[in-house]
């Protein structure tokens, strides 16, 4: 599968205009974008939330016990599985 995927990757760069998305100029205009995309989020992490550049945010899987609506009772987590 990752062998398909970096062929058509070559590919597709390779020959833009094989896949419709126009010439090189465009091409460079789209990597442009994402490169710079790449460098605000940078930015965003390092200079506006002083924070060290993660890519990965740890995110509970349950809200906290005060986190439920009025009239809602949290749920019971269930009992594990034995297997």
């Amino acid at each position: 599968m990752t062998l398909l995927v970096a062929l058509l990757l070559i590919v597709g760069a390779g020959a833009p205009h094989l896949n419709g998305y126009g010439t090189w100029t465009d091409f460079a205009i789209g990597v442009g974008v994402l490169a710079a995309s790449v460098v605000l989020f940078i930015f965003r992490r390092v200079v506006q939330d002083h924070e060290p550049i993660h890519f990965r945010e740890v995110t509970p899987t349950m809200p906290a016990e005060g986190d439920w609506p009025e009239g809602f009772e949290a749920p019971v987590p269930a009992a594990p599985v034995a297997r």
